[in-house]
């Protein structure tokens, strides 16, 4: 690349990021209020044109060089942090063009997602990581955290406060670059298995499990450690993800995931094995109960119908149809207390067959006069053919467990 479409390039990144800086500065709006006329003039700190001569001694100066007259020029930190980043990544444009254009891995062979570098195989994949790593570690000796707040996404921002905003700030960059690190071992694990963890591949995923606590045990006291699990950890996000719908309190939010905490320590989480999901499956009714308990009988009866798989799908359905958001629960909430009704019955051992049998297909028809009487009928055909499969011939054909949806 020639200096002079060095210097076009740098120009157009420096607009746009003054632009950027600019707008994410600019409050929201308020009522129009009559102000006299000031003059217009450029802030004195941040320079509107600079010279040839300037943007010459710029992009032939080394790293550190290039980031201290940024500053001298009265650049903001954001500015200097994005030019950085940029200069760092045209030194690594050509080794990811290389990675792109190297024969990629057949469509029919490649991985469900698309994009850029989604066709790499396990070595292109490990390439790829290194380059990134070496692009972040070489911004970050240059400008450190000095204006990533302000360029940071949304989502960046927002993670960066679950995660590591109870934190000073040196323990959460020791944090997240011990999470890096363990990333990077779990990815290549992954590679190695191609997809099929054997039993060698989960322990070793074990193995880094433990290895990494006892490193975030080194720089987090017991108390943070505590805090992290509350709000980092799979248990939590399991937990967070389970409860979209039923809007805890915080005292609440966190009694939940202490018992998926305790939980996931006896049976285990993630990628486990076919005789460890067995013992999960056989103590989730446990756990239910102890939900049951720290919620108390009103919020548990809320719990089960908001967490049940089929909501968000009949809170989309009654929305087509016109009905109100709450119809979503009563809907919800027939199948949620006509599974429990089934269960009972299933396990009366002392019923005969037929018995069992005739008692189920009354429940499964009572269900459906009760999503009729709420859905209408051509509501409940859509919701039969939408949910129904997964439960209400189920209680015909006499099996209950397993109505996920």
């Amino acid at each position: 690349m020639n200096v002079r479409v060095t210097l076009i390039a740098l120009s157009l990144i420096a607009n746009g990021a003054l632009g950027a800086a600019w707008l994410s500065r600019r409050p929201a709006a308020a009522p129009a209020i009559p102000v006299a006329p000031e003059p217009t003039r450029a802030p004195e700190s941040v320079p509107l044109m600079l010279s040839k001569e300037v943007w010459g001694r710029l992009a032939d100066a080394d790293d550190r060089t290039f980031v201290a007259r940024l500053r001298e020029q009265g650049f903001p930190p954001a500015v200097v942090r994005a030019l950085a980043s940029a200069r760092i990544a045209t030194r690594y444009a050509e080794q990811k063009r290389a990675l792109r254009t190297k024969a990629p891995v057949p469509y029919w062979r490649g991985p469900a997602y698309s994009g850029s570098f989604s066709s790499l195989d396990a070595e292109g994949r490990a390439e790829l990581r290194r380059i990134n790593r070496e692009q972040a570690e070489q911004l970050r000796a240059l400008v450190g955290d000095e204006g990533a707040g302000a360029v940071r996404t949304w989502y960046e921002s927002a993670f960066q406060r679950q995660n590591y905003g109870y934190l000073p700030p040196e323990k959460g960059e020791a944090l997240r670059a011990i999470q890096n690190d363990y990333r990077e071992l779990r990815a290549q694990v992954w590679d190695r298995a191609k997809g099929v963890m054997l039993a060698e591949d989960r322990r070793m995923q074990a193995y880094l499990d433990q290895q990494e606590r006892a490193d975030m045990a080194k720089v987090l006291s017991a108390e943070e450690l505590a805090e992290y699990d509350l709000r980092s950890s799979p248990s939590a996000t399991t937990t967070r993800s389970r409860l979209q719908n039923f809007e805890p309190t915080e005292a609440e939010y966190r009694a939940l995931v202490k018992l998926q905490l305790a939980f996931d320590a006896r049976f285990g989480s993630g990628d486990t094995s076919a005789e460890q999901e067995a013992r999960r499956r056989a103590a989730t009714p446990e756990l239910r109960a102890q939900i049951a308990q720290a919620l108390g009988s009103e919020r548990y009866a809320r719990y089960e119908v908001v967490t049940d798989g089929s909501y968000g799908g009949v809170v989309s359905l009654v929305k087509q149809l016109g009905l109100s958001g709450d119809s979503a629960f009563g809907v919800v909430q027939v199948k949620v207390e006509t599974m429990k009704q089934a269960d009972l019955v299933q396990q009366d051992q002392n019923l005969p067959a037929e018995e069992r049998a005739a008692r189920l297909s009354a429940l499964a028809a009572a269900a459906r006069m009760k999503l009729a009487a709420q859905l209408g009928a051509d509501g409940l055909e859509r919701y039969e053919a939408m949910f129904g499969p997964y439960w209400l011939p189920k209680l015909e054909q006499g099996a209950t467990k397993g109505g996920g949806r």
